[in-house]
């Protein structure tokens, strides 16, 4: 079992120094320039995989009355500044983020 460990350990250091280097190579240092395809895959594959692991997992909080106030509360001090009171990306500030806030309307970016 440590033998397959190790092996995976391995690939996934490969993995890492070719991505690098393709990354390197490519040239894209600049932080306002979008991002390749393949860091794109790895993101959102990496995303999916996130995302997949807790999709089964149970909200432990009943959508009461209480809670979702709570919840609210938590959002307008916590998130809003960002997101915006709707949960569109923009805050109320007008502050542009790079990258750009990603809205929560988008069912793109939807969590369980």
């Amino acid at each position: 079992m440590k033998k397959i460990y190790t092996k995976m350990a391995l690939g996934l250091v490969v993995a890492i120094f070719l991505f690098a280097i393709a990354s390197f190579l490519r040239g894209n240092w600049s932080a306002s320039e979008s991002p390749g395809m393949l860091e794109t895959f790895l993101a959102k594959w990496a995303l999916s995989r996130a995302r997949q692991a807790e999709g089964e997992t149970p909200n432990p909080f009943q959508p009461t009355e209480g809670n979702l106030q709570e919840g609210r509360q938590h959002y307008e001090k916590q998130c809003a500044f960002c997101h915006g009171l709707d949960g569109r990306g923009q805050g109320q500030t007008g502050v542009q983020f790079y990258p750009p806030v990603p809205s929560l309307m988008d069912r793109e970016n939807e969590m369980t």
